[in-house]
């Protein structure tokens, strides 16, 4: 079935209703309060004697909110509905409840509402986010290759800013499973581990998750399959004659990720689809299963660094960077040892590479640019 818009370009070439593109991570408020189009269109489009409040255009998909506060026949005060959602059939999908308290990623990362809105695959892997409390419905934008085209009285609207650590502290508050940082933690605490970001301070023990809610990965460094990963750096280290070069070390590190966790998408997304909506699942079980992405070979690369620095075989700070360039495939991850002044050195299982984002340019490997320093994973 053909998706068509509430309005046609030329309505809202006239209206008076704000029609803007959201940029990379911008936040806007919707009045949830206010209407647009006719007092019709909800009973004519989808069947439900309610009021469509915003309308969301993702390339060939159109989302409509619709305030269901009026309807008895709906437990929820607001809904999002795409074309193929008909209230009179119970078996229709493309409609999801939005409940008070909770955040809702729409795109192709969550299993659930990627099925029941069956997208298109011009709908990115994390296109927006709609929260909803209290105060009403906040549009949270993603960083998609297709932009996100939102109609709908607003009350707030705040630049974007690039970071997908960002998108996940606003992803989490309100939920009771999220604490506020502090010194030791600068994006927070979920399920009382440390949320890691590019500026965490200890990479052990902490809890990667992403602008959507996929699996959240914990960082089990202490557990005895990454004490058997690291083992054999550390004897090879420590019986070397004379001092390793720490380009060899890091080039050790990239090789025995590869080894251990090869990149398979395939298998990485079914053990990780299991795990989606931000459900804990240990690093060490995608070792267990020889199966990793950029995101747990960047994150094992971190802990390996983690372990080489304590023990002294290594010198510098560790850590985790993505960052997200649509016109090379959209977001990618790694691993990074920082030790001022000198250049950081990237450590890039996935891609094969272990040097400077300097050198990464110079032979036409990704682009490990970070857009900005706020809070970027």
């Amino acid at each position: 079935m053909a998706r068509v818009p509430v309005f046609s370009s030329a309505e809202l070439t006239t209206s008076t209703i704000p029609h803007i593109e959201l940029q990379p991570y911008q936040e806007i408020e919707v009045n949830a309060q206010s209407t647009i189009g006719s007092p019709e269109d909800a009973d004519r489009k989808f069947g439900v004697a309610g009021k469509i409040v915003a309308v969301i255009d993702v390339a060939d998909h159109t989302f409509s909110i619709v305030d269901t506060s009026t309807d008895p026949s709906f437990a929820v005060g607001y809904i999002l509905c795409d074309v193929q959602f008909n209230a009179s059939d119970p078996y229709s999908k493309g409609c999801v409840g939005l409940r008070d308290g909770e955040v809702y990623s729409i795109g192709q990362y969550d299993k659930d509402i990627r099925e029941e809105f069956a997208f298109s695959p011009y709908v990115a892997r994390q296109q927006f986010n709609i929260a909803r409390n209290s105060a009403g419905l906040t549009i949270i934008n993603g960083n998609p290759t297709n932009p996100t085209l939102l109609t709908a009285q607003l009350f707030n609207v705040k630049p974007g800013e690039d970071g997908s650590t960002h998108v996940v502290e606003k992803r989490l508050k309100g939920s009771a499973d999220y604490s506020p940082p502090d010194e030791s933690a600068p994006y927070g605490y979920f399920k009382d581990r440390q949320v890691l970001g590019r500026n965490s301070k200890k990479i052990n023990g902490g809890v990667y998750l992403g602008g959507g809610a996929r699996e959240a990965i914990v960082a089990d460094g202490d557990s005895e399959i990454i004490d058997k990963v690291y083992r054999p750096l550390h004897t090879a280290l420590r019986l070397a004659r004379r001092a390793v070069p720490e380009r060899t070390v890091l080039s050790a590190v990239r090789a025995r990720v590869a080894q251990v966790m090869p990149y398979d998408g395939d298998m990485a997304e079914m053990i990780s689809s299991r795990y989606y909506g931000d459900q804990l699942i240990p690093l060490s079980d995608f070792i267990k299963n020889r199966a990793g992405v950029c995101r747990h070979q960047g994150l094992l690369s971190a802990l390996l660094l983690e372990r080489l620095i304590a023990d002294g075989l290594l010198e510098g700070e560790p850590g985790i960077q993505r960052n997200n360039k649509p016109d090379r495939g959209g977001p990618h991850a790694w691993g990074i040892l920082k030790h001022d002044p000198k250049p950081a050195i990237v450590i890039d299982p996935a891609q094969g590479f272990v040097g400077t984002k300097q050198e990464a340019k110079a032979l036409g490997h990704w682009d490990y640019d970070l857009e900005t320093d706020l809070n970027y994973i």
